[in-house]
C-alpha cells in the first residue's frame, strides 16, 4: 500500500530572465512536469510548459522569456487513523 500523500504549494516563483526579476503568481492550474498556469499580480493568466531539458516550466509573453521550478512539493506519510 501506498501511503504518501503528495501537496503542492498554491503560489509558486516566477522568474523574468529579461529583466532579471522574480514574482510570487498564484497557481490556478498544475499537471506536474507538464504544465503550469499561473495568475500574475491577479489580472494575467500564464501557461508555461514543462522543459525536461532544464528541469523547468517555460514561456514566452509580450517578448519576455519567463522560467519557473514550479510549486513546493510536500510529501506526508499517512499512517493509520
Amino acid at each position: 500500500m501506498n501511503n504518501l500523500k503528495t501537496t503542492y504549494s498554491d503560489t509558486c516563483e516566477v522568474y523574468n530572465v529579461d529583466k532579471n526579476q522574480t514574482v510570487t503568481a498564484e497557481i490556478l492550474d498544475f499537471y506536474p512536469k507538464q504544465t503550469l498556469s499561473v495568475a500574475l499580480q491577479r489580472s494575467l493568466k500564464l501557461v508555461l510548459r514543462y522543459n525536461e531539458k532544464f528541469d523547468e516550466y517555460q514561456a514566452s509573453m509580450a517578448g519576455f522569456n519567463l522560467t519557473s521550478k514550479g510549486p513546493t512539493e510536500t510529501v506526508t506519510y499517512q499512517g493509520r487513523k
